[in-house]
C-alpha cells in the first residue's frame, strides 16, 4: 500500500508544529509488536509514512510486526509475499483492528503476543526463516490457537460460498458481532490470519472421528486459522456419515438426538459431518502427538444447550 498523499484535519496541523526528530521519536517508541498502532501512525498522513523509509524497510518492519502478533499467510496469498506487508498489516488493522469480539482485535493481538514469546519467537530475526515440513529435534508439543475453540459452522447445507460457512460465536451484547454473518471469518482478519498452532508449523494432522482419516493441511509460511476453516469445510463437513461413523456418534451424544426418532429418521437427519453440529459444537482442540510431519490435534466435541 502506498503512503497516504494528503494531511487532513488535526494532523494537518500536528505536521507544521512537530519537528521531524520529535515524529521519529515518537515513530521509534512504538513497540515494535504493536501493530495496530503501527498501522495508525503509518497512515495518519505522508509525513508519518515517510519515517518507515523505502517500501522495503516498511514491509520489513510489518512483517516482523504480524510475525509477533501471530499473524500469517490467508486467503489465495502465496508463500512468496515479503513484499506485501505493509498492505497485509494494514489491511488487517483497518478492517479488524478495532473488533469488539472477545476471540478478535486487540484481544487476540494480546493472545497471539503473549503465546508467540512464550515458545521463544519473539528474537529478532525469527521472521525470516523458513518453517521446517518436519518438525525440529527439540520440538515437544504446540498448543492450539484458542480461537479455534470458538469457531462454529453453519448447520445447514448448499451454502454457495464455502467462506461462509465457518464465523465465531456471536455476542448478543456486542451489535457489531450479534450475528454469525457479521462473525463469518473471512470478515475476521486477525482471527483468519492467526497462526493454527504456538510455535507456528508448516503442516499438521487433524483427526475428527474415530473412522475418517487424517487430515493433513500444509502452509510453508505457517498453518493459519483460515488454512484449518477452509481444510475443515472442503474435506469433511458435507462427506456422508458412514454406519460406524453415526455409531460412533450416537455412542456419545446419543442422548441429545430426538427419543421419538425411529432409526430411519435418525440416518436422514444425521447423514452428514455438517449435520452433526445441530447436536454438538467444536469445544476445544486437544494435541494427541506428533507425527513424523507435524502435531496431530483433534477435535474434542461438546452437547449444545437445548436452546441453542
Amino acid at each position: 500500500m502506498s503512503p497516504p498523499t494528503t494531511c487532513s484535519g488535526p494532523h494537518a496541523a500536528i505536521q507544521y508544529r512537530l519537528a521531524l526528530e520529535l515524529l521519529l521519536m515518537i515513530k521509534e517508541n512504538i513497540a515494535e509488536h504493536d501493530i495496530r498502532t503501527h498501522v495508525c501512525f503509518y497512515t495518519a498522513c505522508p509525513q508519518f509514512a515517510e519515517l518507515y523509509g523505502s517500501t522495503a524497510e516498511r514491509n520489513a518492519l510489518f512483517k516482523r510486526a504480524c510475525w509477533l502478533n501471530g499473524l500469517g499467510l490467508s486467503f489465495e496469498e502465496s508463500n512468496d509475499m515479503d513484499d506485501e506487508w505493509t498492505n497485509i498489516a494494514v489491511h488487517t488493522i483497518e478492517v479488524d483492528g478495532f473488533c469488539k469480539h472477545p476471540q478478535c482485535g486487540q484481544a487476540r493481538l494480546d493472545s497471539n503476543v503473549e503465546a508467540m514469546r512464550s515458545v521463544g519467537l519473539d528474537a529478532p530475526g525469527m521472521e525470516n526463516g523458513r518453517l521446517s515440513l518436519r518438525p525440529h529435534e527439540g520440538w515437544r508439543t504446540a498448543s492450539a490457537q484458542t480461537a479455534l475453540d470458538y469457531i462454529h459452522f453453519e448447520v445447514r447445507g448448499g451454502i454457495r460460498h464455502e467462506v461462509e460457512n465457518a464465523h465465531l460465536h456471536p455476542v448478543s451484547s456486542i451489535p457489531s458481532v450479534a450475528t454469525p454473518r457479521t462473525c463469518r471469518i473471512d470478515r475476521h482478519p486477525i482471527v483468519a490470519r492467526s497462526y493454527a498452532t504456538f510455535p507456528p508449523v508448516a503442516q499438521l494432522h487433524f483427526e475428527f472421528m474415530l473412522y475418517f482419516p487424517q487430515i493433513w493441511i500444509q502452509q510453508l509460511r505457517g498453518v493459519t486459522v483460515w488454512n484449518v476453516q477452509m481444510q475443515f469445510i472442503e474435506a469433511l463437513l458435507d462427506e456422508p456419515l458412514y454406519v460406524s461413523n453415526l455409531h460412533e456418534f450416537l455412542a456419545e451424544f446419543g442422548d441429545m438426538v430426538p427419543p421419538q426418532w425411529s432409526p430411519l429418521k435418525v440416518c436422514k437427519e444425521i447423514g452428514t459431518v455438517r449435520s452433526i453440529f445441530n447436536f454438538v459444537t467444536i469445544a476445544k482442540w486437544s494435541y494427541t502427538g506428533k507425527s513424523s510431519d507435524g502435531p496431530v490435534y483433534e477435535f474434542c466435541l461438546r452437547r449444545l444447550s437445548r436452546g441453542s
